[in-house]
């Protein structure tokens, strides 16, 4: 199942999951997901 998930980053944000990215040999959209999903079990939606 494939969704999308649109994220507003600051510049130096971006640009930096984008270094690391570029480190690794992945692409930025990978890292990111990979780092929301490591995350997600601290994400709480509503209160």
């Amino acid at each position: 199942m494939k969704q999308i998930l649109i994220l507003e980053l600051s510049e130096q944000v971006f640009a930096d999951i984008q270094r690391q990215a570029e480190t690794i040999g992945i692409s930025t959209e990978h890292l990111a997901a990979t780092l929301l999903e490591r995350k997600d079990s601290g994400l709480r939606v509503g209160n």
